[in-house]
């Protein structure tokens, strides 16, 4: 008879159907929510569908009107033209800056808010990202090697360990692979260039001052990324967003090289099956290889940019860099004029996973005040406030805004000023009583003042922007009288100033160049701002007297920020060396100009495209649309045989609801089958999921009442329905209840050629069960770039309770009333309870080192269970250096310590399709047993346990296993777009013992190193 584990999904998917990766079945991030609140409408153009929920319909309908009109240059240039209409989802729920293109899917996601981000010059949103992303889903369909039905392969290999129990087939999985053929391979340089090319002659977006300081910067450093640096992403600091950069400027390169034809005969050309190589298709396409284009074109841009700034760097005037141990350093403030206070991402891998800092400037200590902070910071009269804005916690629909919170120095308590408010940058009045800040909805935001009181405030808007325009800041005069704000409405920010006594808005600087961060100086003679009027970003002054300008410093990459004390004493952000740093001037003075020249600016900066249709259709109730089904073929290789199959999936076009599943089978007809259900319309999320999965054995001898031989033939049939629903709470938690229904069932053929006797389809099920799981997860890990393959910050938990009714074969018996030869089942009705976790945290003197602790308990409450439902706790998912059914009970226990130290990050090596990046050496102790009996206590109970404690943990932990393992992490991109992680360990298993089979045979365990082997998806 075939015995193997319970089939719970968390094993059964995990092992048998591996390889479901983000990617492949497009869900999101950890504990999700589905929104049901929003009341979705819908129209059509020629072009597009437009969803759109209520409070986002100027959004759509501006972006109907954009799409339409760059629908007819992007799909010209690339002679390419979407199967069907592409449907554009416009979202507003959230303080979110983004678009997203689904390509394979044909839609795109826009999110209303405008983006505001330091490394990225500003722009007209909806013109930018929608012209952006549209030309994501023309120019990589373009690059499709197959239909869009089918994304890509997977190749897969499982093999298993030699040891097992002697009623289970095969051993647990020591090697688990999947690696993606991908039907789009395109390097990330050149797939974020081609979209923010768009297409020839485009004012949609442009090389701006932004762009050009990230490159020019690279280059008078002598760090641009490599041509396959820049092929993927996965970087820390500004390295994700210099490939896009270098992406952007390199397709420039080519198209002014080759002309503009080359992007869609690169599209062309990697669309052929057999062209996995970037620097090949170069090749075919130019007569030359990607590595040299890219070095000629490096050459071209230092003799550009050193010629170009070779004034700038000999007369260059930044003052002293206070601030220098992290990517981002900005936001500077004064407070009292010995303290500054300022956002920095030390510790961190991103460029926005800021906190706030205190800089004392008389005794030189740093310290940091709150973490997760993203705005400017504005101190009160007294500087005992400090008022900034963050992430609130989710509202009741998983939504996330952006609210003011004020700072107490005193008690070190935060408070929260505004609630679900969309409140950022806020700016505290010269007397204390009032807040100014930024707020926004549906892609257009506003100055609110608020009154600084306990109880209910008092918030009045006092701008009346409604047409798509941005304001990123506002500044007090000195007087109160006066706000001095940065804002948008097409290329580069403007400056204007509010007058609060006469309600009106006057616009100071509305030249083509970018003029931004206006800040008043405490005397009321100046203000300061950003300019890029010469090409590059530098502080300026403006008299408030005499209205005269003057050049504050002259820098080669670029100067933002601009804050200065009652001394006169100037503190900037500094852009060098792909960082920003706070600079100090203490001096501030007018200098010439001249000395700043670089390019005349104002020339390359174009116009805005205009965007008009006579009419739109009226709006209707969203009705729900699925995308086309998709199929992955597989070729698996498992316990040594060839099993080809093939993933499919589908989702509703709002992903209210999507199917996801998996067929498979072999030559001797063992099949695995899966399909998972998800219905998303309302808060909690319900779920259906079906797996199926047979073996077959065959020949197997056993002799008949000790005279006869006989063959036998085996097909177990497993089949199981899970049903539930699944809840996030606060983006951390997320709670799961389901109920299971399981039948397993054997087939068996019998042979004895002595007596003639041939049995052929002797049927039985040998496993019946219900059971009813409450799971509940938590996972707080602070992001990092290799958060997958190395976490060093953060706790997950997992626990399950159970309430399981089995029933499982006892013997074979006659119905005495039919004659019927059936199965005697025993009733095994039992609580189970397992709960594992992990903690990731770094070492305090050695920042490389990175320890986690693990463990995992277990028990269940019947004392005479069946064996089958035992806990195993060897192999892969145990202590490892024991073989998985080589250790069983009812109770179980492992404890595990993991030291984990990188040998290189960041680092390019080609391996074929592999680009490795990072590898991670990691040394383990693991201990643990599992357990149905303490010796001498037969029925252990809690008296027993309270009377004999000592006792009873002196023998278990007598007979605890005991190991040590070494691991070798590696972790890259496949195909420059697919994250691979692969992990290989050796353990050594410290304590033997053996253990008989039912026959009585011995099987000695331990002493012996053992190997495992993954390659999945991950970084």
């Amino acid at each position: 008879m075939y015995k193997a584990p319970p089939l719970h999904p968390y094993t059964f998917i995990g092992i048998l159907f591996f390889g479901l990766t983000v990617t492949a079945i497009g869900q999101d991030g950890f504990a999700t929510y589905n929104h049901p609140e929003l009341e979705w409408k819908t129209f059509e153009t020629e072009h597009f569908e437009i969803h759109y929920h209520r409070g986002a319909e100027w959004t759509a309908q501006r972006s109907a009107e954009i799409a339409e009109t760059v629908y007819g240059p992007i799909t010209s240039f690339y002679n390419f033209e979407p199967d069907a209409k592409t449907d554009l989802i416009i979202k507003d729920i959230g303080d979110i800056s983004n678009g997203a293109a689904y390509y394979y899917d044909n839609k795109i996601e826009i999110w209303a808010t405008p983006l505001d981000y330091p490394l990225r010059g500003n722009h007209h949103w909806l013109l930018d990202v929608i012209s952006h992303e549209f030309a994501h889903i023309v120019s990589l369909a373009k690059t499709m090697k197959f239909t869009r039905s089918v994304p890509g392969f997977y190749f897969q290999v499982l093999d298993y360990e030699d040891e097992k129990r002697d009623d289970v087939i095969y051993g647990y999985p020591r090697v688990i692979t999947s690696y993606p053929i991908p039907g789009v391979v395109i390097p990330m340089w050149l797939a974020e260039g081609m979209a923010q090319y768009m297409w020839p002659g485009t004012s949609n977006d442009f090389w701006d001052s932004h762009r050009d300081m990230l490159m020019r910067d690279r280059v008078l450093n002598n760090n641009v990324l490599s041509f396959s640096e820049m092929a993927s992403f996965g970087k820390r600091g500004i390295g994700n967003e210099s490939t896009y950069n270098q992406g952007y400027a390199f397709v420039n390169y080519l198209a002014e090289h080759f002309g503009p034809q080359i992007l869609p005969d690169l599209a062309a050309e990697l669309s052929r099956p057999v062209q996995y190589s970037i620097d090949r298709a170069m090749k075919n396409v130019t007569g030359i290889r990607g590595e040299e284009l890219h070095r000629e074109w490096v050459n071209q841009l230092e003799k550009q940019y050193f010629g170009l700034t070779e004034d700038i760097r000999a007369h260059e005037v930044k003052g002293e860099i206070i601030v220098a141990e992290a990517t981002t350093q900005y936001y500077p403030e004064w407070s009292n004029d010995s303290l500054i206070y300022f956002l920095s991402n030390k510790g961190h891998d991103y460029f926005m996973q800021t906190a706030l800092l205190q800089l004392n400037m008389k005794t030189g200590k740093m310290k940091e005040i709150q973490p997760l902070v993203l705005s400017r910071t504005s101190i009160s009269p007294d500087g005992r406030y400090l008022f900034y804005s963050k992430a609130s916690k989710p509202d009741k629909h998983g939504s996330v805004y952006y609210d003011i919170y004020r700072f107490d120095l005193n008690t070190k308590k935060e408070r929260q000023m505004t609630r679900f408010a969309r409140s950022y940058n806020p700016a505290i009045s010269p007397d204390g009583k009032q807040l100014v800040y930024v707020s926004g909805r549906d892609g257009t935001s506003n100055l609110y003042l608020q009154q600084v009181t306990f109880g209910q405030p008092v918030v009045k808007k006092i701008t009346d922007y409604n047409n798509g325009e941005e304001i990123f800041a506002a500044h007090w005069s000195p007087d109160g009288e006066q706000l001095a704000f940065d804002f948008l409405t097409a290329h580069g920010r403007d400056l204007a100033v509010y007058h609060l006594t006469e309600d009106r808005i006057e616009y100071l600087h509305t030249a083509a160049h970018d003029t931004r961060n206006p800040y008043y100086s405490p005397d009321g003679k100046w203000l300061y701002y950003a300019s890029d009027q010469s090409g590059i970003f530098n502080i300026y002054r403006r008299s408030l007297e005499t209205g005269a300008t003057e050049l504050i410093t002259n820098v080669p990459g670029g100067a933002f920020m601009p804050t200065v004390n009652t001394k006169g004493e100037l503190l900037y952000a500094l852009f060098e060396n792909s960082a920003f740093k706070i600079a100090k001037i203490t001096e501030p003075t007018a200098l010439d100009p001249s000395l700043s020249r670089y390019i005349d600016y104002a020339e390359k900066v174009p116009g805005v495209m205009e965007f008009t249709l006579d009419s739109l259709p009226p709006a209707t109730d969203y009705r729900q649309k699925f995308s086309k089904m998709f199929f992955m073929p597989k070729l698996m290789v498992d316990y040594g045989k060839v099993k080809p199959g093939f993933y499919f999936y589908s989702s509703e076009i709002l992903d209210k609801f999507n199917i996801f599943g998996s067929a498979a089978v072999n030559r001797i007809w063992d099949r695995d089958l899966f399909i998972l259900l998800e219905y998303h319309q309302w808060y909690p999320t319900l779920f259906v999921e079906f797996y199926n999965i047979t073996r077959s054995i065959f020949n197997q001898k056993a002799m008949i009442s000790s005279a006869y031989e006989a063959s036998f033939d085996y097909k177990f049939d497993l089949i199981e329905f899970v049903t539930g629903i699944s809840v996030p709470w606060d983006g951390f938690n997320k709670f799961r209840f389901d109920i299971s229904l399981s039948k397993y069932r054997a087939v068996s053929d019998t042979k004895i050629p002595e007596v003639n006797l041939y049995q052929n389809g002797f049927t039985y099920d040998y496993y019946r069960g219900m059971n009813f799981k409450l799971n509940w997860q938590y996972k707080f890990v602070r992001r990092t770039v290799n958060s997958e393959t190395n976490p060093d910050n953060g706790v997950v938990l997992n626990t399950n309770i159970w309430r399981n009714y089995d029933k499982f074969i006892r013997d074979f018996e006659v119905n005495s009333a039919y004659g019927t030869f059936g199965v005697a089942f025993r009733k095994n009705y039992y609580w189970l309870i397992d709960h594992e976790g992990e903690w990731y945290h770094k070492y305090p003197f050695m920042n490389k080192l990175v320890g986690t602790l693990g463990w995992r308990i277990g028990t269940i409450s019947k004392p005479d269970v069946d064996s089958f439902f035992n806990f195993f706790a060897g192999g892969m998912p145990g202590l490892k250096g024991y073989p998985f059914y080589s250790i069983e009970g009812r109770n179980l226990l492992i404890a595990d310590y993991t030291w984990r130290i990188p040998l290189f990050v960041e680092k390019d090596i080609q391996i074929l399709s592999f680009n490795l990046q990072n590898a991670f050496l990691a040394t383990y102790v693991e201990a643990g047993n599992a357990w149905s009996a303490v010796e001498d206590y037969p029925r252990l109970d809690w008296p027993d346990f309270t009377l004999n404690g000592r006792d009873v943990i002196q023998k278990l932990t007598a007979d605890f296993k005991r190991d040590i393992g070494i691991q070798l992490r590696l972790s890259g991109f496949s195909f420059y777009a697919y994250p691979t992680a692969i992990s290989l360990d050796f353990v050594y298993g410290f304590d033997e013992f053996t253990i008989a089979d039912s026959d009585g045979n011995p099987h000695t365990y331990g002493n012996e190193w053992r190997s495992y082997l993954t390659i999945l998806f991950g970084l």
